[in-house]
């Protein structure tokens, strides 16, 4: 018997997420692959996110929950490191044991590119937008506009690329 391998999420998956016909955009592999932690306790939304992120060249970390995620993050002197062992952070906001926004939030407020952090949720409320905005987070809206999330990637490997190049060698 042969096995094969099938992949993550197929397109009829992503096009029930997105509720249309499903195209990824034209990306580019990067040589060596940025890592991304994804946090959502959706299983068909942490496999299509799994998926549009390895699309994009990067290696993912997938969690169901903020709390699994926090423990990777501490450093010796209990804040997250910017040279961490995650590049980006994907996050949904309504989680069992800790909100996304709380999880982003103290992401941040220990050192964390807050251009590095995406917020998404398929409920914003009028405190969840403000919230995520004075913290300087992306924002997407679920079913999540593929473009648009692409176009947040470039920006956030922009950052990563100017800290890597103004930080000493």
């Amino acid at each position: 018997m042969r096995l094969t391998r099938t992949p993550l999420v197929s397109s009829q998956i992503m096009g029930r997420v997105l509720g249309r016909r499903w195209h990824m955009p034209r990306v580019t592999v990067r040589r060596s692959p940025m890592k991304a932690a994804l946090v959502d306790d959706e299983d068909v939304i942490r496999q299509f996110m799994t998926a549009v992120l390895e699309l994009h060249g990067f290696d993912v970390q997938a969690f169901v929950d903020p709390t699994e995620c926090l423990p990777r993050w501490r450093g010796p002197d209990g804040g997250v490191s910017e040279r961490g062992w995650t590049d980006i952070v994907v996050t949904d906001i309504r989680m069992p044991r800790m909100s996304g926004i709380d999880f982003a939030e103290e992401l941040v407020s220990s050192g964390f590119d807050p251009a590095r952090v995406a917020v998404m949720s398929g409920s914003w409320t009028d405190e969840d937008t403000e919230r995520v905005g004075a913290l300087g987070c992306a924002r997407f809206a679920k079913p999540i506009c593929i473009q648009h999330f692409s176009e947040w990637l470039t920006r956030a490997e922009i950052a990563m690329s100017r800290q890597r190049e103004s930080s000493p060698a």
